[in-house]
């Protein structure tokens, strides 16, 4: 199927590529998955790249395959570890259970919101990658409130222009709704600059460097291989020793290391990280919004 048309509705709206896009072998992709993707999907990323398309309020990331200069994303080690966190942090809020790929039928990570939901495509409803309708798992929503999971009607570029055009239900968002967003378009760190993607050998771990900080590594630098930290943590507007000064003691030395790389988030929703140097409200997260680790 032939998608220029719609590109250029899309380019219509949000305007113009900013950059160039890394180049994709989409028949290595594929043939690693283990199923074709969703032309329009191949289309918009070989424009677009790893296109935000939102504005500050509410956005969605593509994650195309790639590898970020600074190795904090890499396409493949993004799929796995979204696979197995969505499999498991919805068991907190409900019964109902979805399968990922490779498993036969299952969901396909390819996108998140700019707070950290995340976009699959729903690969048994169709055996056409066209016809794949998106689902969305969202981890905004209060415990025992609402079903985590939203299965949308529509594939990939016609979600995309409801998004822009009105937007489409959402539980986890102010009055249940995600959009309209704003038609706005850029490349998000860190894949801005990214690489191209290439496979890595099978029976070989995803990532090397990754791996070897869990069966080797300690300290902080094992633990900023395995989970890469923000590009610019909040901290607070304080400082140690102010902190210090009020506690009356010093704190040791590889907690300060952590929260000067890290700042304030919470780590796989199981410890709350406050902002350290924040003096006057001590719950702080930050004035860049709550930030996840998944570890």
């Amino acid at each position: 199927m032939d998608h220029s048309a719609r590109i250029t509705a899309f380019t219509g709206l949000v305007g113009p590529p900013p950059g160039p896009a890394p180049a994709v072998d989409w028949a290595a992709v594929e043939g690693r998955l283990g199923t074709p993707l969703p032309g329009d999907y191949k289309a918009l990323v070989s424009a677009y790249g790893a296109a935000e398309i939102g504005g500050p309020g509410a956005a969605i990331r593509l994650h195309p395959p790639c590898v970020s200069t600074d190795g904090r994303f890499e396409y493949a080690a993004w799929i796995v570890e979204t696979h197995r966190h969505s499999a498991i942090r919805p068991g907190m809020f409900t019964a109902r259970r979805r399968s990922f790929l490779p498993e036969e039928g299952g969901l396909l990570a390819f996108a998140t919101t700019r707070s950290g939901d995340h976009l699959f495509w729903n690969t048994g409803e169709s055996d056409d990658p066209d016809e794949w309708p998106v689902t969305l798992m969202t981890t905004n929503v209060a415990v025992g409130v609402s079903e985590p999971w939203v299965d949308y009607e529509l594939p990939f570029l016609e979600l995309v222009f409801t998004l822009l055009r009105t937007g489409v239900p959402h539980p986890g968002e102010p009055g249940g709704l995600l959009g309209p967003l704003s038609p706005q378009i850029r490349i998000w760190p860190p894949p801005a600059g990214a690489a191209p993607w290439s496979p890595p050998p099978e029976g070989t771990a995803v990532d090397a460097r990754q791996h070897a900080a869990l069966t080797e590594g300690s300290g902080l630098d094992a633990v900023t291989a395995l989970v890469p930290p923000p590009l610019e943590p909040y901290l607070g507007e304080g400082t140690w020793e102010q902190v210090f000064e009020r506690l009356g003691t010093r704190l040791p030395p590889d907690f300060v290391s952590l929260a000067e790389r890290y700042g304030a988030g919470n780590w796989s929703w199981w410890l709350d990280m406050s902002a350290p140097l924040s003096l006057d409200r001590p719950r702080e997260t930050g004035a860049r919004g709550h930030r996840r680790r998944h570890a």
